[in-house]
């Protein structure tokens, strides 16, 4: 899964809007909304930060249970 994918699912699961999401790692509304579009990607610190938010850590923001379960080798 893409993380601009995974950033706004996680978002969505706790049912934040963008604003709050924005105010919660202290960017603008309108950079989360280009994180979600994929147009920008968040700094190592703000991916720290967004992965707090959402009650994870930075990899499994980065590769969801999803992904990592189909990486696994038999």
């Amino acid at each position: 899964m893409e993380l601009k994918r995974e950033i706004r699912r996680q978002r969505r699961w706790i049912d934040m809007t963008q604003k709050d999401l924005a105010k919660a790692v202290g960017v603008s509304l309108s950079t989360v909304a280009e994180w979600e579009r994929g147009n920008r990607t968040p700094s190592v610190e703000k991916l720290t930060e967004l992965a707090g938010v959402f009650g994870m850590t930075e990899t499994e923001l980065l590769h969801p249970k999803e992904e990592v379960s189909s990486m696994v080798v038999a």
